[in-house]
């Protein structure tokens, strides 16, 4: 649609300027008006102080408008423009005026108006409205423009991109000073554990889709051993300096494992966000049964992705010697392992399972934030889980610890008897926990690394960010136990 406004507080006097503005819609209720009207100013000599009712037509690629026009050497004209899209017009000095107003003993001789038009092979045939003294009447004039020189079209500028913050799971973020030497770091010191790869494939791909680091690709390592609700509150001062400042209006976020939870968490703690869309991989929005032997008794598994059992077993080598158990030192030093334990049953006894709400250590903090999730929240949000069936932990069998675990506060749920049930997930995180809200996207046969490397889930990911079809990147080369 084509249409001409002006500045109310203008009308009537010497200021009055009208302009030709542009909008669109997809069911001719709901409009949209293009972000850089006007598209026509009258800035010709023949449409001085007014542009108006605009008329187009669309033939072969090529948009044709006749509209009126007044300048201060003309009363009012019908005057030509031609454009390519649309939006960019050029008006050819050969064909403007396209005519004026008629003699004076006309039907026309004071206005003519509102031109309505139709091409009839290389003829275009008008009708316009006329005035001469107090009643208007419809004039026809007809002529061929075919001499007028189809434009250069304009190329359309390609829009900013929006934002994109890519949060690396748990262990995937390292800072010498905080894990070796036991100090401090703000934020801003942690990096990418060295040896990780597995975050490598999406990037190239986000910057084959022309995405530039620290410019619209931003990184968003952080300490994964604290409090979920606190990695939120550094995502929030992150997102306040780096991004937001360089965002024309929303932004996009992508979470793998306990970088999704963090996300998912920060949306929830900050409803003023500009997050347009948040993309969780496998992450743990029910928990991960795997949680259990680490935080209860202090047992790493080899379950564990390479580089998280390679983080944890660091953390309990380096602080082990000041504590009297190994859950003592887990519970200092990566208290946050204790918002990834299941909010759902996965503990059995002696057959039965075992209510959550009978349990000493539940996740109370991830049980109230689901129960707080909203319908705008699941607008937002898109989950992907992969599903390998039967290849992931879904109960525990446990027995009653011995009166020494007991006394060195070891097992007080219970001790694993070695028997576990399986279910469908990555490997890591069950389907069940991954997918949360309405929009859920299955890999299927992707473990807990490959729902962020393979080919599948990066065109996924980019079709859900509305982004074009591009080269992907399976980059994924981590270091391993050989």
């Amino acid at each position: 649609m084509w249409y001409a406004g002006g500045n109310e507080k203008q009308m009537g006097t010497l200021e009055e300027k009208w302009r030709i503005g542009y909008a669109t819609s997809p069911d001719g209720i709901n409009w949209t008006k293009y972000a850089g009207n006007p598209v026509i100013e009258p800035i010709e000599w023949w449409e001085r102080n007014m542009v108006s009712y605009p008329n187009v037509i669309y033939e072969d690629g090529v948009y044709h408008m006749f509209y009126a026009a007044t300048s201060l050497n003309l009363p009012v004209s019908i005057v030509y423009a031609i454009s390519t899209d649309g939006i960019h017009w050029e008006k050819p000095a050969s064909k403007n005026p396209v005519f004026g107003t008629g003699p004076a003993s006309s039907f026309d001789s004071r206005y003519v108006a509102s031109p309505f038009v139709i091409k009839e092979g290389d003829i275009f045939r008008i009708w316009y409205d006329g005035l001469a003294s107090d009643h208007w009447q419809i004039g026809y004039i007809e002529g061929n423009f075919d001499d007028v020189a189809t434009p250069t079209p304009t190329p359309t500028p390609t829009p900013p991109l929006q934002p994109i913050v890519l949060l690396p799971g748990l262990g995937a973020s390292w800072n010498y000073q905080a894990m070796i030497l036991g100090e401090d770091q703000p934020q801003e010191n942690w990096r990418m554990t060295p040896g990780v790869r597995d975050y490598d494939g999406l990037i190239e791909t986000l910057e084959n889709a022309g995405y530039q680091k620290n410019d619209d690709l931003f990184i968003f390592n952080y300490d994964w051993r604290q409090p979920v609700n606190q990695i939120a509150d550094q995502l929030e001062e992150f997102l306040q300096k780096w991004v937001y400042p360089k965002a024309e209006d929303k932004i996009d976020l992508i979470g793998h494992s306990l970088g999704g939870l963090a996300a998912r968490t920060y949306l929830q703690q900050y409803p003023d966000h500009q997050v347009d869309q948040l993309i969780t991989l496998g992450s743990p929005h029910r928990g991960s049964v795997k949680v259990y032997p680490i935080w209860e008794g202090g047992v790493l598994t080899s379950s564990f992705p390479f580089w998280q059992r390679l983080a944890i077993s660091l953390l309990l080598q380096l602080n082990r010697q000041h504590y009297f158990t190994a859950v003592q030192a887990v519970r200092a030093f990566a208290p946050g392992l204790k918002d990834l334990l299941p909010i759902f049953p996965y503990l059995k006894e002696c057959g039965e399972c075992i209510p959550v709400s009978w349990m000493d250590q539940q996740n109370i903090w991830l049980k109230k934030l689901n129960e707080a999730a909203d319908e705008r929240l699941f607008l937002s949000l898109h989950t992907f889980a992969g599903r390998i069936p039967d290849s992931t932990l879904r109960w525990i069998h446990v027995t009653s610890p011995s009166w020494i675990e007991r006394l060195a506060g070891l097992w007080t749920d219970g001790k694993p008897t070695g028997k576990e049930e399986l279910d469908d997930g990555d490997e890591t995180v069950l389907s069940q926990s991954a997918e949360f809200g309405n929009q859920v996207t299955l890999i299927e046969g992707a473990n807990h690394s490959e729902i962020l490397t393979s080919a599948a889930s990066q065109a996924k990911i980019m079709e859900v960010l509305g982004l074009a079809p591009t080269s992907v990147s399976t980059v994924s080369e981590n270091i391993n136990d050989s």
